[in-house]
């Protein structure tokens, strides 16, 4: 998966307005295309503890800042990865915005891995 078909399936979920199955079933060949999370399953764009599990083991070590307002319909989730919390001079920093912490999470690992593509590391 390219770059910008990357960033296309970021961009959707941050559009989304919930998570549902087809967005579920393309973070996962999103994820496949990218060489990324063989053992994800479909829950990683609706569960938070799947997300966080998936960017532990993609990112070992790396810092992990969601805020958001827990407040329904309309909850706003940022999700910012770092590999390190302590620096400011990462080469590689993913950033997604979405209406569940999950979508957050799984759009800024997204994010790494477009950043990654393009030689950064």
């Amino acid at each position: 998966m390219s770059g910008k078909e990357i960033q296309a399936l970021v961009d959707r979920i941050e559009a989304a307005s919930h998570a549902d199955l087809p967005l579920g079933l393309a973070v996962l060949e999103g994820l496949a295309a990218s060489g990324h999370a063989a053992g994800a399953t479909a829950g990683v764009a609706d569960s938070a503890d799947a997300a966080l599990r998936l960017v532990a083991s993609e990112l070992p070590g790396w810092s992990v800042s969601l805020s958001g307002a827990a407040r329904l319909p309309d909850s706003q989730w940022t999700c910012t990865l770092r590999e390190s919390g302590a620096r400011d001079d990462d080469e590689v920093i993913g950033v997604a915005r979405a209406p569940t912490a999950a979508l957050a999470l799984v759009g800024a690992l997204l994010r790494v891995f477009a950043i990654r593509q393009k030689g950064y590391r």
